[in-house]
């Protein structure tokens, strides 16, 4: 046996067109050739027995294990060309193959067209991987996916810069080579012309682009389209300058009920246009047209597959149509209703605003349309995205300005949330994506067809309706893009991924999935400048200080409210216009939830507790107002507060105040109403109040009489309260992280409290809301009569705060009230004895002080003074005399309208203080026990005092 003779051995697990050999012979033959470098694959001449030559690729980088004489063949390689195994063949290796450029190959039979006519991009991809040698009429064996092979014959090989036409030989592959596949028919009609005959048009399936711009060519009128097409692509179809076809779009086959094409539905949506031909080297749609079969549209919404036939072959469309009467040309092609909208924001002011999530949906769409340019998406079973955002984020927004980037992309949607026969859209859909494809499918409101089961629910969605999503989201979509440059990919929008139903939420059904996060500040300052792009930096920040927790809907809908009161009133700034217009618009995180609001108070108005506001506002107020301060802390700030104390010493006012002055969001719970008469109902609520109030966070959380919702677990026999503790541990410092939610405790019970809530991470910090102080007294007695016209020295309150010891805020509250009520009867007695007559009634009739219960004033309307009170009773007594003049003492009735120090003195002695001594005593036990020296009495400052366990 000579070294050139070779034993033929049958590989039949490889789906390539090479040949293996022995290391051996590798190292004695080929290496040598090629002075020690060998290349990927080495060009052999292959003899065998009948004196059939053919020419293959030798791998160099896999050596069999047989025997050195034997060269192992593909199992298809040797059916194609009439091997053996077990044959001799005679084998001479080439080192000088020319390279080829374009090879030209078309389907083997008749019976190989329509398969290789629908996958002629994957048989490119393929051939480029599995080929390596060609030569003229050689035949391969292509494995388009399990199941459908096809097998295709070279017919042209073009090599150099010339390309010349190789006649014999063979030609090797580079990187550079391009395979052009043409049908068979096409083939034969194009050999079965004369050079000196007319060829007539063909009928083509090309891809429509859309554009925006309408040239100006002379071929164009103002009833028919006009398709733009390149020179090579003319000249392959025969099309010519002026050539008029009948346009089909893909997507209008789609609707068909039947698979019967019939000539009413031809008429209506076969349409006329006209070719023109364009350089390639310039215009619009050269840059579009780089690929085969591609056209521009002027009247297309979106891309889409076209059927160009010529306009004489539709006789039967044309017929029924003249015998319909129709006198007005056709509208242009078909433009898609079920597409999304344009988005009117490019793709980079989207990133902006939301991140890497609109650079990441890119990224993919690009690489799962175009699996070809992407090895590593070739054998995926899916691509489909489900993109998860709350209501408002800007989903839609996201996915409109990612697909307005890809204008190759035919877009369907579907809106899950108000079909009402979702198997029979989605199945129009799928069919208008597989003959218009690359396409893309979006569900918006997935969460609508498929939500969540439930525990405990019937079945959230019908076993019909769930077998068709699957089979869309998995098989459907992977028959269907396989073909390269025409994959289907579904794209999904939801609430969130819990919504959706367990067994579509997966990574089986969906490959990425994409979080839409809520705005920060700097997400939502960039928002608002592109919405106010003329307008100062500074009153874009403030106002967009504004609008914590606004959704991008939310701003959009606030900035058309500021424009037209910005037009209404052009002097108005930026700032000022959000303050007004901020104050009467509810966000879509607030609808449903009632914070706590009051009169709005100065933190100067508020008499005492000087060191607990304090520790309040740093607390609450800072991270919530200036949360730049807080961002760079590596360790979590403290969020939890407990206030304690007597009752009546202020705990819910300072809140109160503090929300009210700040303008903060506060939901208040109090103690009795989170409780339910059903099993789980409470923890329900707790649960309901802490979802609420992250959904408007930054949000503070007030418990009032605290003891009684979070008593020490055991103490209730019917566990209702160790459930509800137990809830509230979960989410003061459990798994689940609080974002800017502030939780605020008040009790005048802090013994009876659990005390795992009372522990570092969660209510660890302890304020104190003591008893005042006779400084604080001061402080709350100006505070209180502030409000009214009576002026008291530091000297005289002094004198009435010693005689208040131990009295709370709310003793002296009820105080001044009681001595403000003996002002305004004072003040009516004033004036019941100024008028004329004495005892007689202004309607005058006699009548005694027994028989009048005072005065009874209407229609002043609001804001009611005694100086107006005053001047109503002068008109009124005036006119009971008959026009007589009434002599009332205005300085009198002043002086019985103010409170003097008397009144407080009688007011003081009505009044009873609502602390006992023992009351008194218990609180410093208490107050012992939360104090860092237990056992010791707690001091007595001359204010309010922060106390930390």
């Amino acid at each position: 046996m000579q070294q050139s003779s070779f034993e033929v051995a049958v590989d039949r697990s490889s789906q390539h067109s090479f040949v293996t050999a022995s290391q051996h012979y590798l190292d004695s033959v080929l290496r040598p050739l090629y002075s020690g470098c060998l290349p990927p694959a080495v060009p052999l001449r292959i003899t065998g027995q009948s004196g059939n030559v053919i020419y293959v690729g030798c791998l160099t980088d896999r050596p069999h294990t047989r025997s050195k004489f034997v060269l192992l063949f593909p199992l298809a390689l040797c059916y194609d060309h009439g091997l053996r195994e077990g044959e001799l063949v005679e084998c001479v290796p080439l080192s000088n193959a020319p390279r080829a450029t374009k090879v030209m190959v078309a389907p083997l039979t008749v019976d190989d067209s329509e398969v290789v006519e629908q996958n002629a991009l994957r048989i490119e991809s393929l051939l480029l991987r599995q080929v390596q040698v060609v030569f003229p009429s050689m035949i391969i064996s292509v494995s388009i996916f399990p199941g459908v092979p096809a097998k295709v014959i070279v017919t042209t090989i073009k090599c150099g810069d010339a390309e010349e036409k190789l006649r014999s030989g063979c030609a090797a592959m580079n990187e550079g080579t391009h395979f052009v596949i043409a049908t068979r028919v096409r083939r034969e009609q194009a050999d079965g012309m004369t050079d000196g005959a007319a060829a007539p048009p063909l009928w083509a399936f090309v891809r429509g682009r859309p554009t925006r711009v309408a040239a100006s060519n002379g071929a164009e009128s103002g009833d028919t389209a006009v398709v733009r097409v390149r020179s090579a692509t003319a000249e392959r179809y025969h099309w010519k300058n002026g050539t008029v076809l009948g346009a089909l779009d893909c997507a209008a086959v789609a609707t068909l009920d039947t698979e019967d094409v019939t000539p009413g539905f031809l008429r209506a949506h076969l349409k006329q246009v006209t070719v023109v031909v364009v350089d390639t080297a310039g215009g619009e749609a050269a840059g579009a047209a780089e690929e085969e079969d591609v056209c521009v549209v002027d009247s297309l919404a979106q891309a889409t597959n076209l059927l160009l036939t010529p306009h004489g072959l539709d006789s039967s469309a044309a017929t029924a149509g003249k015998a319909s009467g129709a006198a007005a040309a056709a509208p242009p092609v078909l433009s898609n209703p079920a597409r999304l909208p344009c988005s009117a924001v490019a793709l980079d002011a989207v990133m902006q605003v939301h991140g890497k999530v609109a650079e990441d949906l890119q990224r993919h769409l690009v690489a799962a349309l175009h699996q070809s340019s992407v090895p590593q998406f070739t054998n995926l079973h899916q691509n489909n995205v489900l993109v998860c955002g709350g209501k408002g984020f800007g989903k839609s927004t996201v996915v409109r300005a990612v697909l307005d980037t890809l204008p190759d992309v035919h877009t369907v949607t579907l809106e899950c949330g108000k079909t009402k026969s979702f198997l029979v859209d989605i199945a129009k859909a799928l069919r208008e994506c597989v003959l218009c494809k690359p396409a893309v499918l979006v569900l918006e409101n997935f969460e609508c067809i498929a939500p969540a089961q439930q525990e405990g629910h019937v079945a959230a969605m019908s076993a019909m309706t769930q077998a068709a999503l699957e089979a869309t989201l998995t098989r459907f979509c992977y028959q269907f893009s396989i073909r390269p440059h025409g994959a289907v990919v579904v794209l999904a929008t939801c609430s969130s991924r819990d919504a959706v139903h367990e067994t579509l939420r997966s990574a089986y059904c969906f490959r990425q999935i994409l979080t839409l996060e809520a705005l920060n500040r700097a997400s939502r300052t960039a928002l608002t400048g592109q919405l106010f792009p003329h307008a100062p930096s500074e009153d874009v920040a403030a106002a967009t200080a504004l609008m914590d927790n606004y959704t991008p809907f939310d701003v959009k809908q606030l900035a058309l409210r500021m424009r037209a009161k910005l037009a209404a009133e052009p002097a108005l700034s930026l700032r000022e216009c959000a303050e007004i217009c901020v104050a009467s618009f509810t966000p879509l995180a607030h609808t449903g939830i009632n914070f706590l609001k009051g009169n709005k108070v100065s933190w100067e108005s508020i008499g005492g507790l000087g060191e607990a506001k304090k520790t309040l506002y740093n607390t609450l107020v800072l991270p919530i107002k200036h949360p730049q301060l807080f961002a760079r802390l590596p360790l979590k700030t403290r969020s939890g507060i407990l206030l304690y104390g007597p009752s009546g010493c202020g705990k819910t006012f300072i809140l109160e105040s503090l929300v009210n002055a700040e303008n903060l969001h506060c939901i208040v719970i109090n103690g009795p109403e989170v409780f339910g008469k059903y099993i789980g109902q409470s923890e329900q609520k707790i649960r309901d109040v802490f979802e609420r109030a992250q959904a408007a966070a930054p949000c503070v959380v007030f418990f009032d009489e605290f003891d009684s919702v979070a008593p020490q677990r055991g103490a209730d026999n019917s566990g209702v309260t160790d459930r509800v503790v137990n809830q509230l541990l979960c989410y003061l410092d459990g798994v689940e992280e609080r974002k800017n939610v502030f939780v605020v405790a008040a009790s005048s019970r802090p013994d009876l409290i659990d005390a795992a809530l009372l522990r570092p991470g969660r209510l660890d910090k302890a304020v104190v809301c003591p008893v005042p102080s006779e400084d604080d007294r001061v402080a709350i007695l100006r505070s209180l009569l502030s409000k009214t016209s009576a002026h008291f020295s530091d000297e005289e309150l002094r004198q009435v705060a010693r005689r208040t010891v131990n009295w709370t805020p709310a003793d002296l509250s009820a105080m001044v009230s009681s001595a403000n009520m003996l002002v305004n009867m004072r003040f009516m007695d004033s004036l019941t004895r100024q008028v004329p007559g004495g005892s007689e009634c202004i309607c005058g009739g006699s009548a005694t002080m027994a028989d009048e219960d005072g005065f009874v004033i209407a229609g002043l309307g609001d804001g009611v003074t005694r100086e107006k009170m005053g001047d109503a009773l002068k008109q009124l007594c005036l006119a009971a005399r008959g026009g007589a003049e009434v002599a009332v003492s205005n300085k009198a009735v002043a002086g019985a309208g103010v409170v003097s120090m008397d009144d407080l003195w009688a007011s003081l002695e009505t009044t009873r203080p609502s602390l006992t001594e023992k009351d008194l005593q218990k609180h410093e036990r208490i107050h012992a026990l939360f104090s860092k020296g237990k056992g010791a009495p707690p001091p007595k400052p001359p204010g309010s005092r922060l106390v930390t366990r």
